[in-house]
């Protein structure tokens, strides 16, 4: 989990607007949490392309966790969108 925070993190420190908020909301519901993250993305001259390996790390970390991950762009607005179920621990007691 620690990689797929650091690479959503990561992303929005490189490609994120500074002058506009970034949304972060996370929603349980069902047993199972949600995050969603929306940011306005930064216009650059000398834009880099990608290779998008770590959105594609982040997806196959996710999905091996039993979770879901997508990310899409829409005009100039990045979302990035994780979801795991919640498994409650059961401690076994003993009277």
């Amino acid at each position: 989990m620690r990689i797929v925070f650091d690479n959503i993190f990561s992303n929005l420190i490189k490609y994120a607007e500074k002058s506009e908020p970034i949304s972060i909301i996370a929603v349980t519901s069902d047993n199972k949490i949600s995050i969603r993250f929306l940011n306005k993305i930064k216009k650059e001259e000398n834009k880099v392309e990608s290779t998008c390996i770590g959105i594609k790390t982040c997806e196959r970390i996710c999905i091996h966790l039993g979770g879901k991950f997508n990310c899409e762009i829409n005009e100039d607005i990045y979302k990035t969108y994780i979801e795991f179920p919640i498994i409650k621990n059961q401690i076994e007691r003993k009277d």
